[in-house]
């Protein structure tokens, strides 16, 4: 499989059936951070299985980034969702605006996330990049405690599988 650009993965892997509803149980139920969760995807097919002290140097980026850019605009989109505006007073057209800078971070944590990747040596691919998927995604729900049987692993499936159509177009 060629390499992609993460960013272009993670939006193209985002939008596949069940990714959303995934990802988003992941973030809700079990703090797992989306943007970690495709990476460790896209990882998985274009270089193979990362460390556990690489997941783990990368969770505190995403942690930190996370933290101090891109939840503080999810919470105030999220409140504005609610906000009335029955007079057009601008305020969903704000709200818009503060969505559009909550993707711009991702964006940006996504280049940072990929840098990581290129600066520790060449993409190599990888012959059984399921099964590196699968590791990559059990040492980052280790980091944080969360067993990966039942439930958990069907999420991962479901992540596996569109990673696995997202990255053969």
């Amino acid at each position: 499989m060629e390499g992609v650009s993460f960013w272009h993965f993670a939006v193209s892997c985002y939008g596949r059936q069940g990714v959303e509803t995934a990802c988003l149980t992941l973030q809700d139920d079990h703090q797992l951070n989306v943007m970690l969760v495709l990476y460790c995807l896209w990882a998985g097919i274009y270089r193979g299985e990362l460390t556990s002290e690489n997941l783990k140097d990368l969770n505190g980026l995403v942690t930190d980034w996370d933290s101090h850019v891109v939840a503080p605009l999810r919470a105030v989109r999220r409140w504005l969702k609610h906000f009335p505006d029955e007079r057009d007073t601008g305020i969903e057209a704000f709200r818009l605006t503060i969505r559009d800078n909550e993707l711009r971070g991702e964006e940006l944590l996504a280049r940072q996330l990929e840098h990581h990747l290129t600066s520790n040596g060449e993409p190599v691919g990888n012959a059984d990049w399921e099964a590196a998927c699968r590791q990559n995604l059990n040492r980052y729900a280790r980091l944080h405690n969360l067993q990966t049987e039942g439930a958990t692993d069907d999420l991962f499936s479901t992540l596996i599988q569109a990673a696995g159509i997202t990255a053969a177009l």
